[in-house]
């Protein structure tokens, strides 16, 4: 299981993008029966650190939600961990299978 990020491209002009690609490459290249990557947009929760840009673009699109941005919604920690841990238990099949988690199966229900 990995936690990378949505954008994540080995071939992207921008490094932060193009490291998470070139991650995610790598550890496919391990040859696991089962590989499950998580791409979620912006992660929210609490921290040990302070994140102020972040803080910032989680209330920005929280206020902003609308049908043609919820992909790029922000996920809770918490919530990418349930189901990552959900997913982690399916059964693992007969040969090496990579699954890419996308930004709306960490989404809680919201509430508004």
């Amino acid at each position: 299981m990995l936690v990378s990020a949505i954008g994540a491209d080995p071939h992207s002009p921008l490094r932060y993008f193009k490291a998470k690609g070139d991650t995610e490459a790598a550890i496919a290249a391990l040859y696991y029966d089962s590989l499950q990557i998580a791409h979620p947009f912006l992660i929210i929760g609490e921290r040990g650190d302070s994140r102020p840009v972040e803080r910032s673009a989680a209330w920005l699109f929280d206020r902003i939600a609308s049908r043609r941005l919820s992909r790029f919604q922000p996920s809770d920690g918490k919530q990418i961990a349930t189901v990552m841990i959900e997913k982690a238990q399916l059964p693992i099949p007969n040969q090496p299978t990579v699954y890419r988690y996308h930004p709306q199966e960490f989404q809680a229900p919201r509430t508004r």
